[in-house]
């Protein structure tokens, strides 16, 4: 998975390296306290963060760090489902909350 080196270093002039930084803590501590649509909007933003950090993540890192964050009703729907993607656990998310 190539990423575009420039494309990091406007990230860093526009935002800081200090912004990466604290996006990487944000979302380790992310857990789902709203609506589905908005922490997957929150999610989706900050995994950009995270890959902009470190490259090397794998989805699976983030389809575990998305299912960890669910509130546990949410969770226990989705996961009957077995979603593989971001999209289709977003999509499950959405069916389980609604």
């Amino acid at each position: 998975m190539g990423h575009d080196p420039k494309f990091k270093e406007e990230i860093y002039n526009r935002f800081g390296e200090e912004s990466l930084e604290d996006s990487v803590e944000e979302f380790n501590k992310l857990s789902q306290t709203c609506m589905v649509d908005k922490f997957l909007g929150r999610f989706e933003y900050l995994k950009a963060q995270m890959i902009i950090t470190n490259p090397t993540l794998t989805e699976a890192h983030f389809l575990s760090s998305f299912m960890g964050a669910l509130k546990k009703e949410v969770k226990f729907v989705v996961k009957m489902f077995k979603p593989t993607t971001l999209n289709a656990f977003g999509y499950y998310c959405v069916i389980a909350y609604d």
